[in-house]
């Protein structure tokens, strides 16, 4: 703190700014020279969709932002690779930089956040072409990917001129714009957030010659010996030399067969082990560059999406499960995405992808990306993923926002606005009258932050995840359990939380009284007795196969794991059973479960039920059956604990909302309002997102009485009813 300190006095006496990301009463902040600022931001880019009007469109954006008290802005920054025209790179830098700078009035903060393209341009690719990126069938790949391939993360070359351009880079703009630079935001990879492009289709990829061998040092650095890596393969004839890449068919699968063991598919998990560590590796290696460029600036990237990681080819293929490196890292200040496209419409709850709980808790601050279409939006239609929730007019418009910025705020995140395409999403004074609307909250929340700390939590094992890899044989998706379960927490009439696993081991999270484990499938001793542990005196829900791939004892396929993990004692079935499953009597009347708790279709992909493997767990004396599978054995069964918790073991890949509402509460998990309301919370403010027009009955944690933030209205006693329409949020602050 006392280097921290001086460092801050050398640069102000020096006229520069020190910006950085640190923990404020248990809320990461931005702070400029040791005194918090709002984390507000707006992006605008002139590199999409050819819009003619974007050099005076976006910069009149920034200013409406400005004058709404957003003190920053993003724009792209190419870097100055090697080889490149460093005058002609330099030029264009610079006049993206200047039109924003130019609308800032005299005494208005404006400070510079560059998003930096990691992605190697396409002449530098085709001086380096040993660098590509190669996939299983060049012939089947098409569109974006086939245009602008991807460069392979493994290339040695590749590693070390981006560290050289990065450092380049950012010694540009601190020259160019002294005083004025915040910081630094790295993207590569798919749409630079890096993730793989194999994440999202039925091809695999990493087939050139860098990744095999990084993967040959890594496999040499991980066994030490040859003997010990033919043990793990079961292959006497492996040596470091000739381990190879797994085959397209290996990481495909036989269609059914998702979860892997290292018993049978050492080299896949192993493959999937390594290539999650480049992206984190690559990661910190970048946050480092900049740091070692220039002190006190902001470092971030797009990261850690682990909700979305089961697409096409599951967790292995994503590069998201080693977010732990990250989250170590003292060169990271802050993470991103947009809000996951897939809950953000108006009658959805809104969701963001990031392990939310677990970054705060590292001291890492979360920016969400809001690329709300607007009814500017709708004139264009040039948006994507984001029109799948467009804003028809100025008042649903401004409906969206106010959802956007409680979420936003009362879980002590960061937020920009985003014109993607530099088309004019923004461009309306009007829109940004809501944005200052949350200003004098966002200053005191400012000077008196909260930390949130809710109650129950979805829990993500990384291990488990990158267990889970395959194909469909028709579909060609995996099941999905993550996504789907962390979009309808966000409706249940409770704030949430997201973490690691090894978050409950630090005591991170130590207020949940609730927590459901979707991916908790392979385990050590240390990691089934942290479940158990958990379990023996809170709630929990574990789902499908929890504990089921033994890691102390070489990955083999254990169902006595399944019990040592969670307590309950499970037999295997056959695969004529799928994960089908049908609520009883019992299971509708005590939660009000839907008759099908199965497997659901989701974004993208139908349901999918047949795979291994199905486990059913024995039932014991007090034990309470809530469903079956199609051959009535039981899938999903109730046990009350000695500590009189509900922990329910969910045989089935997808866990009923109602079954989470229905164990939290059983937790001790108070609930604000019914399901199918969105309620976000800091613990001491507390906002309600209406899906459907009707009457809430409201119940705030404390007595009032309770004022409406947005509106003025006064509200007392235990519960109250509000009449709210579809779209509309009320934001409660509790009067002294």
């Amino acid at each position: 703190m006392v280097s921290l300190f001086a460092l801050n006095v050398r640069a102000t006496a020096a006229g520069e700014n020190v910006f950085e990301v640190r923990s404020d009463r248990g809320v990461p902040r931005i702070f400029r020279n040791g005194k918090v600022m709002p984390s507000r931001v707006f992006f605008g880019s002139f590199l999409h969709g050819g819009f003619k009007e974007s050099w005076t469109t976006v910069p009149r954006e920034f200013g409406y932002a400005l004058d709404a008290g957003v003190p920053f802005f993003e724009t792209h920054g190419e870097l100055l690779w090697e080889g490149c025209d460093v005058e002609k790179t330099k030029a264009v830098n610079r006049k993206r930089a200047d039109a924003f700078f130019a609308v800032a009035k005299p005494g208005q903060p404006c400070y510079m956040i560059v998003r930096l393209n990691c992605n190697p341009p396409e002449w530098w690719k085709a001086l380096h072409p040993e660098t590509r990126n190669i996939w299983n069938d060049e012939s089947k790949i098409d569109g974006w990917i086939k245009r602008f391939p991807l460069q392979s993360l493994a290339s040695e070359e590749y590693q070390r001129q981006v560290v050289k351009a990065v450092k380049e880079t950012v010694a540009f703009y601190e020259a160019a714009y002294p005083g004025k630079m915040a910081g630094y935001h790295c993207g590569g990879l798919h749409t630079s957030e890096w993730v793989y492009d194999g994440l999202y289709r039925a091809e695999t990829e990493g087939y050139d010659d860098s990744t095999r061998r990084g993967f040959r040092l890594f496999l040499k650095e991980r066994y030490g010996s040859e003997g010990a890596l033919q043990k793990s393969w079961n292959a006497a004839a492996v040596t470091f030399e000739t381990a190879d890449v797994p085959s397209h068919e290996m990481r495909c699968g036989d269609g059914t067969r998702f979860l892997r063991t290292r018993a049978w598919d050492a080299r896949l998990l192993d493959f999937n082990e390594y290539r999650t560590r480049l992206v984190s590796g690559t990661i910190t290696r970048l946050a480092r560059a900049v740091r070692e460029a220039k002190s006190g600036r902001l470092t971030g990237f797009f990261f850690g999406y682990v909700t979305q990681g089961s697409w096409f080819g599951g967790g292995g293929r994503s590069g998201y499960l080693s977010a732990r490196e990250v989250l170590d890292s003292q060169d990271v200040d802050f993470l991103c995405s947009p809000f996951n496209y897939n809950w953000r419409r108006v009658d959805q709850p809104l969701a963001t992808q990031g392990l939310l709980g677990s970054i705060a808790a590292a001291g890492k601050l979360w920016l969400n990306e809001d690329d709300t279409a607007t009814y500017l939006a709708c004139r264009t239609n040039d948006g994507g993923p984001s029109m799948f929730s467009k804003c028809p007019t100025p008042e649903s418009t401004a409906d969206m926002l106010r959802r956007n910025l409680a979420y936003t705020y009362l879980n002590n995140h960061a937020i920009w606005w985003m014109d993607l395409n530099g088309a004019g999403w923004w461009d309306d004074p009007k829109i940004w009258e809501t944005m200052k609307a949350f200003r004098s909250l966002e200053d005191d929340l400012l000077a008196h932050p909260v930390a949130s700390r809710p109650e129950f939590a979805v829990v993500y094992d990384h291990r488990g995840a990158l267990h889970f890899e395959g194909l469909h044989s028709k579909e060609c998706a995996p099941p999905n359990f993550a996504e789907t379960l962390a979009g309808e927490m966000n409706g249940l009439g409770a704030p949430f939380g997201v973490y690691l696993a090894d978050d409950l081991v630090s005591g991170r999270a130590e207020r949940l009284k609730m927590a459901v484990f979707p991916t908790s499938y392979a385990l050590d001793g240390a990691g089934r007795q942290t479940l158990r542990n958990f379990a023996s005196r809170n709630g929990a829900i574990f789902v499908w196969a929890p504990g089921y791939v033994d890691l102390g004892r070489d990955g083999v396929p254990s169902p006595s794991g399944v019990e040592m993990a969670t307590g309950f004692e499970v037999r295997e079935l056959p695969m004529v059973v799928t994960l089908a499953a049908t609520a009883t009597a019992r299971g509708r009347e005590r939660f009000g479960l839907p008759e099908k708790i199965g497997p659901m279709p989701r974004f993208g992909a139908p349901k999918i039920d047949v795979f291994a493997p199905v486990l059913s767990p024995v039932v014991k004396p007090g034990d309470e059956v809530l469903g079956v599978y199609t051959n009535g054995e039981p899938a999903v069964v109730l046990r009350m604990n000695a500590a009189g918790k509900p922990v329910v073991f969910c045989g089935t890949s997808r866990v009923a909302p109602e079954l989470v509402r229905g164990v939290a509460e059983m937790s001790g998990v108070h609930f604000f309002a019914p399901k199918g309301t969105a309620v976000y919370s800091n613990g001491r403010e507390f906002a309600v997102y209406a899906m459907k027009d009707g009457t809430v009955e409201i119940r705030p944690p404390t007595g009032g009485p309770w004022r409406d933030y947005l509106t003025g209205r006064r509200f007392e006693g235990e519960t109250f009813t509000v009449p709210m329409r579809q779209g509309e949020t009320i934001l409660l602050r509790r009067e002294k």
